[in-house]
């Protein structure tokens, strides 16, 4: 009878230790985040298009409102994003008026379209009436596109 009780520890002890493995294993090795392949995250995020040249209005029920030239545009389908390189933007396109001239090395256009950062010896140069006019510089500048009225 001793002999039997003994194999019945013996036996209970093992598949106590089998789950104790088991369980360690499944917490170690099978819950484990898989790790992010560096190639497929740096793909996500690469460039799906580019435009040379490129050239926007924005247009509101008066006419245009500003045009946005840059040299090339690099389009972000992660974030939905375009980094614009040398943008130029002209704002106030109004006839007899007098336009505001905005230029710098680099910025970007945001997804919805209606905002932009310029980055990068950004400079505004605006004529007022009479020849009057001023120039300003900075290193970044945000603008609304289409302000809210």
């Amino acid at each position: 009878m001793n002999s039997v009780l003994n194999r019945h520890n013996i036996v209970l002890s093992m598949v106590l230790a089998m789950l104790v493995i088991l369980s360690l294993w499944m917490q170690f090795d099978l819950l484990e985040e898989p790790e992010l392949n560096s190639d497929s995250a740096a793909a996500a995020n690469d460039p799906d298009y580019y435009v040379e040249f490129f050239t926007s209005y924005g247009v509101d029920a008066n006419g245009k409102h500003y045009q946005l030239e840059a040299d090339r545009m690099v389009h972000f389908p992660l974030d939905n994003k375009a980094l614009l390189d040398r943008p130029h933007l002209i704002q106030n396109l109004e006839e007899g008026g007098n336009p505001t001239h905005i230029y710098a090395d680099s910025g970007w256009l945001f997804s919805n379209g209606d905002e932009i950062l310029l980055t990068e010896n950004v400079k505004v140069i605006s004529t007022g009436s009479e020849g009057l006019g001023g120039a300003a510089t900075t290193d970044r500048m945000r603008i609304k596109l289409k302000p809210e009225n």
